[in-house]
Parts: structure tokens; sequence; C-alpha cells
């Protein structure tokens, strides 16, 4: 039985920290939540340049600030298994 819990919350902190590392974080400007953009408004906010890293292989992720709409961009390689990631932010 204990055995059975500690798996348990092995599994919960795991789940927990992988959604604090994926999630987009506070916006840099006013510190508010932000929200991932669909694939639709994604496009509307990337740039030329953006667009070609993305016929290389790119993706990027863009978030919007609920508070004060500032817009926020990561890169990473389209075959990374980290979604959401803004761990490189431009």
């Amino acid at each position: 039985m204990g055995f059975l819990v500690n798996v348990f919350f092995a599994l919960v902190s795991l789940a927990a920290i992988g959604a604090w590392f994926l999630s987009p974080g506070r916006c840099p400007a006013c510190r508010g939540p932000q929200r991932r953009l669909t694939e639709e408004e994604r496009l509307d906010h990337l740039t030329a340049a953006e667009k070609s890293d993305e016929a290389l292989g790119f993706r990027h992720a863009v978030w919007e600030c609920r508070r004060c709409g500032e817009i926020a961009k990561a890169r990473r390689a389209a075959s990374s298994r980290r979604k959401g990631s803004a761990a490189h932010l431009l």
C-alpha cells in the first residue's frame, strides 16, 4: 500500500512540474496571466522572417497577456517535445 501511495505522489509531482514548466508564465510587462494563441491568431502575429523560419522547421509559440495585450513569442525546433516552452523568448 505504501508503495502505491509513493508512486501516486511521484506521478502527481511530475505532472505538476510538467504543467509549470510548459506554462507560458506571466507577462514580462505587467506580470498578468497569458493565454496561448490559436493557430490562426498565431500566424497573424508572426513576421515574414518568423514565417520563413517555420518553413525551415522551426515553430513559434505566441502568447498574449490577458491584462495589457502584450505579445510574447518563443521559437523552438519543430521536433521539440516541449510544446509551449518559453525557453527561447525572442
